[in-house]
């Protein structure tokens, strides 16, 4: 299977996380390089579970209006995840 044709939960060196240190969100990519959309997805989800849930509050974490978020949403079938806000 390659990089672009397997699943998100396939890959595990996408990362995205808030430093301890200081509070910046650290995204780490492997060499080889990475499926864009599994970045994406994993935005999203990081920037949902940050805030709770809250979509408007996820949105503007990640600079989209709400309704940009929605969509991107819609895309990776997250609609029934993370409240409804």
């Amino acid at each position: 299977m390659t990089l672009s044709t397997m699943p998100f939960e396939a890959h595990p060196a996408v990362t995205v996380r808030r430093s301890d240190d200081d509070g910046v969100t650290v995204v780490s990519v492997p060499a080889p390089g990475v499926d864009l959309e599994a970045v994406e997805h994993a935005l999203i989800l990081f920037a949902l579970q940050t805030t709770g849930g809250n979509r408007t509050h996820a949105a503007r974490l990640l600079r989209l209006t709400r309704s940009a978020l929605l969509y991107r949403m819609h895309k990776y079938g997250l609609n029934g995840q993370a409240g409804s806000s």
